[in-house]
């Protein structure tokens, strides 16, 4: 018995240790986890159906019909900073996965750039609309369920401007940072072809065969293509 040294045994190292392993993890995990892909499609779909929707309300002429596209606009517009909201908490609470390898110091770097970008337009377009309902002393209902309370007591038409002209601006802050989103990702999946978009796609396609996935994923970049395209019209050609 003598023939072994004596040892002690820390328990607080034990533990750092352990919670160093969990935080390693979590960044080396390869996927998103469900919560930020639940919130990263639900916000990419609703910002591509907003977005249109918005322009093609303001073409048409003042009518019972043009009011209540506007009362649900708003109201999705409500829904999106919520969920925007809850996103960013999700995003504090848990780790993102670790910079794929194969990224180039400028393609990491324009790829922050693009996200931080979106985080903050997606964000700030909203409140505009938020605002420019409140200084315009609009109603702002939320779905039929209760009313949002406005964000200025009494109408302000400078600010109601300044709101509409900002939220206006943001719409193309946004299109612009989507389509360099868009078209990194194509890239990774077309030219590069490695293994990055996967990291946010929903297991349900990702199990798919190779054939049917690529027909998905190509089906995707298509209808967002298509989004883009209608908002051109609206903007140049309507």
């Amino acid at each position: 018995d003598g023939n072994f040294p004596c040892c002690t045994i820390n328990i607080k190292n034990i533990e750092r240790i352990d919670m160093n392993e969990h935080i390693s993890q979590i960044h080396q995990n390869s996927d998103y986890n469900l919560g930020a892909k639940i919130f990263h499609w639900g916000v990419g779909i609703g910002v591509l159906a907003l977005i249109p929707f918005g322009y093609y309300m303001e073409h048409l002429d003042p009518a019972p019909f043009k009011y209540e596209l506007y009362g649900l606009h708003k109201s999705f517009g409500m829904l999106l900073l919520a969920v925007m909201t809850g996103r960013i908490i999700w995003r504090v609470i848990y780790c993102a996965p670790a910079p794929d390898k194969s990224l180039k110091k400028w393609e990491y770097i324009l790829s922050r750039t693009v996200h931080w970008i979106l985080y903050a337009a997606l964000l700030a377009m909203p409140l505009a609309g938020w605002m420019m309902t409140s200084a315009g002393q609009y109603s702002n209902n939320f779905f039929g369920l209760f009313d949002i309370p406005h964000l200025v007591g009494e109408k302000n038409s400078t600010l109601q401007n300044i709101a509409h002209q900002t939220h206006s601006i943001l719409s193309y802050v946004i299109l612009g940072a989507l389509a360099l989103h868009l078209a990194g990702a194509f890239k990774h999946y077309t030219i590069d072809q490695n293994q990055i978009i996967h990291k946010m796609m929903p297991t349900c396609i990702v199990a798919l065969p190779p054939y049917i996935q690529r027909l998905a994923v190509y089906g995707l970049f298509l209808m967002a293509g298509c989004v883009f395209a209608v908002c051109l019209y609206f903007n140049v050609f309507f």
